[in-house]
């Protein structure tokens, strides 16, 4: 179901599944964030076992490769979207400008796989602090 965006004054294609079954991940065109609230899941993320407990965010770029192994008790929620609805204006870096506060790291890298670990992050599944 399309969104407006006020901020940007457009239109994005946004869904959310207020229960995710987690059976047809990841969905084609589309960014999703799955939010697991209970129990957990194991299986494989792009050919590399994972074991996922609640409380957890995974994010799922649609060329990703999901096959749920195994589901107990699972509580999950989803949010899909375009790419294009991440795309944000580049800040240019001047002497002037400095955060004020650490920022959490968002937009596209949350979805770039890291060749060193294939996105899937290590220890519990909270964004870094930049």
């Amino acid at each position: 179901m399309p969104q407006v965006d006020r901020y940007k004054e457009r239109t994005v294609n946004i869904e959310f599944a207020a229960v995710e079954d987690c059976s047809i991940l990841p969905y084609s065109e589309r960014f999703t964030l799955v939010l697991i609230t209970s129990g957990s899941i194991k299986g494989m993320l792009n050919q590399r076992p994972i074991s996922i407990s609640a409380p957890a965010v995974l994010c799922l770029a649609e060329d990703d490769h999901v096959q749920v192994v195994e589901m107990i008790n699972v509580s999950a929620q989803s949010f899909r979207f375009h790419p294009d609805f991440l795309n944000t204006v580049t800040l240019s870096e001047t002497k002037d400008y400095f955060p004020a506060v650490p920022s959490i790291q968002t937009g596209l890298s949350l979805f770039q796989n890291n060749h060193l670990y294939n996105g899937v992050p290590r220890g519990k599944s909270i964004p870094a602090i930049v």
